[in-house]
């Protein structure tokens, strides 16, 4: 049996072990050595890369200074460069014809609706994919509903690119026409049947987290398309951002930032489309969305163009 003076010792060292401090982690990680690319053109040989919080402080070369409270990683003989920003993707697609059926219709081969389903249960093949290619961050474009989940779970994988996704798509084409492209459960063709339509679609891809909404063909002749299309223009989500001339503005419509075809002139390009509309109007169509972050995060401030 232990004696009492026993116990006191004993208590006394689980104090001791119990409030000792953990060692402090260094203030800064620091790449050395390493070949690295600027992605201006210019090549630092033995560059220093200064790593504050997950964030790049520094770069530069052998002469950069090193912080004394630094854990230094020796990366010479190693590459860095840039992550690359794939800015058109589809997590909905597999680069084959059993992603679209509206080219070649193999469903009676592969279904279309179960491989829609193991496109969206199983998304880190592409993640892998893209990080292997020197891909960090991915816009898809325009798809099912599941993939602007993926914004939020790939924000938490450290094996997968940033994603930004902006869902359903709107388009002129009539309902049966998109019905090949769509599921039973989910549809990510939408058919801007009428302006109340358009607003309440764009309302619901903001409030699943959309990245924005990309508009799949363009009917300038379709009447009651540019409609619809004028009437989610002049939805209170639109901020009229800068003049065009003396007597036309231009309307940044929030969430509206790709067009896919433009009466069947393909105009599916990050540069800014003008569309003109009546009553002395322009409509900004699509232009390039901003970049931040510390792996080129597309950020959605609730206006995003």
């Amino acid at each position: 049996m232990k004696t009492p003076s026993t116990l006191a010792l004993l208590g006394l060292a689980l104090l001791a072990a119990c409030t000792a401090e953990s060692p402090k982690s260094p203030e800064f990680l620091v790449l050395k050595g390493a070949t690295a690319f600027d992605g201006n053109g210019a090549v630092l040989a033995q560059s220093v890369i200064l790593i504050k919080d997950g964030k790049i402080e520094a770069v530069g070369g052998p002469d950069l200074s090193i912080p004394e409270d630094s854990e230094i990683l020796d990366l010479t003989g190693k590459f860095i460069a840039p992550g690359l920003v794939d800015a058109h993707v589809h997590f909905g697609q597999t680069g084959f014809f059993d992603g679209r059926p509206d080219a070649l219709d193999i469903r009676d081969t592969i279904g279309y609706a179960e491989l829609q389903s193991r496109l969206q249960l199983n998304p880190d093949r592409y993640y892998e994919t893209y990080l292997r290619s020197g891909v960090t961050a991915v816009y898809d474009v325009g798809g099912y509903p599941w993939t602007i989940a993926l914004q939020a779970s790939a924000e938490n994988n450290l094996n997968a690119p940033h994603v930004a996704a902006a869902g359903p798509l709107l388009s002129p084409v009539a309902d049966e026409n998109l019905a090949d492209l769509n599921t039973p459960g989910q549809k990510q063709l939408l058919n801007l049947s009428s302006p109340e339509f358009g607003r309440e679609a764009v309302r619901q891809n903001t409030s699943l987290g959309s990245a924005g909404i990309k508009i799949w063909q363009i009917h300038l002749n379709d009447a009651a398309f540019m409609e619809s299309l004028r009437a989610v223009a002049e939805d209170p989500a639109v901020d009229i951002v800068a003049p065009l001339d003396g007597s036309r503005q231009v309307e940044n419509i929030d969430m509206l930032v790709n067009v896919n075809a433009y009466d069947d002139v393909g105009i599916d390009s990050p540069a800014e489309c003008f569309i003109g509309m009546e009553g002395g109007r322009a409509l900004k169509m699509s232009q390039p969305f901003r970049w931040s972050g510390g792996r080129g995060h597309a950020k959605n401030s609730g206006r995003q163009s």
